[in-house]
């Protein structure tokens, strides 16, 4: 295979993929590919620093190249520097738009703030997910237990647990080492230190750190779609909402959000695109011909109703009542109750 992979070097187009080197090491029409035996022969030659699996195929090692992986092999990430880089890559992967926010039956759009291991990606949002990372399938029992038993009394969080696997961990020290290297060979490049060889392996490094990370946020979106989310003590699976990331998330939301915000349908309705709604009824001469909100009807909130040929604002419409109950109780303990006091109340969860 060694020398398959010598002679593809001088093919123009080629990729020399795993299949295509499988593809001409067959003698005889009709004979099977040997995929396993290749793929077997690839890791070892990888292994033994033979050859290189770049960005493009897979080819022979220079010396130089030889001399670059040692010196590579001698970066590994310490458990601090894995959690760092695990906490980036989670991060970029739940500030995709389809995860960063979440529209509940077209009326209302919330920001997801996510923790992970109780550390805060970004800033907080709406709807609170907290994501509990296993090194582990022993890890992973015992804080799915954590989670389920935390999240009964946290009422008002989302949980989600997964656990790693070896192949990401192998990824996560490339990812490391690759960045040290492509650190340190910038800076001597930034100085004029670095030889022509050097700089063909830091152009090379690059486009690995590149393919590596690629390849880190595939198998860490694996990884969590293979995971479970707890709410108020019950578990849901991974594989009974979904099989993409955004569409699990999607399908966890939907089921979860009406107990987060359980009068949400009370009182979100679709105003104009100005919002101009509140100051026109301040302006208004009399309460009729107002927006459509303000009224009956599946678009309004029945804060005025007709009374024989009069408007007239209407003393039990629901939302009324919820505010009312919520001033006169504040009220009855002597708080003053402010504008800002109102908004943090009708606008966040319960």
């Amino acid at each position: 295979m060694a020398k398959a992979i010598a002679l593809l070097e001088f093919v123009r187009d080629l990729p020399r993929t795993e299949n295509n080197i499988a593809a001409v090491l067959v003698n005889r029409v009709g004979e099977p590919v040997p995929a396993p035996e290749v793929s077997a022969a690839l890791a070892r030659l990888v292994d033994a620093q033979f050859i290189r699996d770049t960005e493009e195929s897979y080819k022979l090692q220079t010396a130089q190249e030889k001399n670059w992986q040692r010196e590579r092999d001698g970066f590994q990430p310490k458990p601090k520097d894995r959690r760092e880089i695990l906490r980036d890559i989670l991060d970029e992967i739940f500030s995709e738009p389809g995860l960063k926010r979440y529209r509940y039956k077209d009326l209302k759009t919330f920001s997801v703030g996510v923790t992970v291991d109780d550390v805060r990606l970004g800033s907080e949002g709406q709807i609170p997910l907290s994501v509990r990372v296993a090194e582990d399938t022993d890890e992973l029992t015992r804080k799915a237990s954590e989670a389920t038993q935390e999240s009964r009394h946290r009422e008002h969080e989302l949980f989600w647990v997964f656990t790693l696997n070896p192949e990401i961990d192998k990824l996560v020290a490339g990812y490391y080492a690759s960045g040290q290297m492509v650190s340190k060979y910038q800076q001597l490049q930034s100085q004029n230190k670095i030889s022509n060889e050097e700089g063909a392996s830091l152009t090379q490094e690059r486009n690995e750190q590149r393919r590596l990370r690629n390849s880190l946020a595939g198998r860490l979106s694996e990884a969590i779609a293979g995971g479970e989310g707890v709410f108020q003590g019950v578990t849901r699976d991974a594989s009974d909402l979904g099989k993409s990331v955004p569409e699990i998330f999607r399908s966890f939301f939907d089921l979860e959000v009406p107990d987060l915000y359980p009068k949400l349908e009370m009182g979100v309705r679709k105003l104009s695109s100005k919002g101009k709604e509140a100051e026109e009824v301040l302006r208004a001469e009399s309460l009729q011909g107002l927006p459509a909100v303000f009224y009956e009807g599946e678009s309004g909130l029945g804060l005025v109703m007709q009374e024989g040929a009069k408007y007239v604002p209407n003393p039990s419409a629901d939302i009324g009542r919820e505010v009312l109950d919520y001033l006169q109780s504040e009220h009855s303990y002597g708080n003053k109750v402010t504008g800002k006091l109102l908004e943090a109340r009708f606008g966040g969860m319960p």
